[in-house]
């Protein structure tokens, strides 16, 4: 038989066995690491929900959201940072504002 110890992603095979064992075992090991997961993901979504004060239905739409009012908040940011710029060489080539 084949020496197949290694890493295969989160499950690592120690040692070599029956088949059935081992297929049980990595069973076990995959439905242990979903319901780890389903628990993470659970809360996860429970805190992004309640950070955005919305339902866990609409925090896809809320991201989106937020993303659009950053973008509008980055653009105001650039036209005021141009303003300052060009105010500056106003004054610094004497104009009068």
């Amino acid at each position: 038989m084949s020496n197949i110890q290694g890493d295969i992603g989160q499950v690592k095979i120690l040692s070599e066995m029956a088949s059935q064992v081992v297929v049980r075992r990595i069973e076990a090991v995959a439905v242990y690491m979903h319901s780890i997961i389903h628990v993470i993901l659970k809360i996860l979504f429970a805190s992004i929900a309640e950070d955005f004060k919305c339902a866990k239905s609409d925090i896809l739409s809320k991201i989106n959201q937020t993303k659009e009012h950053v973008k509008t908040q980055e653009k105001i940011i650039a036209d005021l940072q141009n303003k300052i710029v060009n105010s500056r060489w106003k004054v610094f080539l004497g104009f009068q504002m």
